[in-house]
């Protein structure tokens, strides 16, 4: 119970504290423990086995939801993006939405979650920088600079040719 008010902090304004709230969720939504169990589960019948990523997106899902602060999921994604590659990881979030067969049966409230949270990370990556109301932007290095534009066009390569399906 103290644990998931803990990474519930992961919304609050002070991006300090919601980011290493937000260490904390991941180690905790992402537990050895808990990854196991998921893993040692079957798949429904006719659905290949969850990737790793997909699992941990499933969770990322449900803590989302369960926060019932819905409107503040570019929050949670600032929080958890440097702790996490999941949020980076482009085809596991579109094969969630558009493969049926990938092992992990989402509700339409949890592939909307995901639609909103892969937004949000795609916004997140190619902008780089603080969120609105979570303290000030600083000016980009070069170095950074080049690596936002390193995604952006890695986005646009993974993301642009599914576009219509979404």
């Amino acid at each position: 119970e103290e644990c998931v008010e803990i990474c519930e902090l992961v919304f609050m304004d002070n991006r300090n504290i919601a980011q290493a709230a937000g260490k904390f969720a991941v180690l905790y939504l992402f537990s050895e423990d808990f990854m196991s169990k998921a893993r040692r589960a079957k798949p429904p019948k006719g659905h290949k086995k969850p990737t790793d990523a997909q699992i941990k997106l499933r969770e990322l899902v449900r803590f989302f939801l369960e926060a019932k602060i819905h409107e503040h999921a570019v929050y949670m994604v600032d929080s958890l993006w440097e702790h996490t590659e999941v949020l980076q990881d482009w085809e596991s979030m579109v094969s969630l939405i558009l493969d049926s067969s990938c092992g992990v049966v989402l509700s339409s409230e949890e592939e909307t979650a995901v639609i909103e949270i892969l937004a949000c990370a795609v916004k997140r990556a190619s902008r780089a920088g603080h969120v609105t109301g979570r303290g000030r932007s600083k000016q980009l290095s070069a170095k950074d600079r080049r690596a936002v534009e390193t995604e952006r066009e890695a986005l646009a390569t993974e993301l642009i040719p599914i576009l219509p399906d979404l």
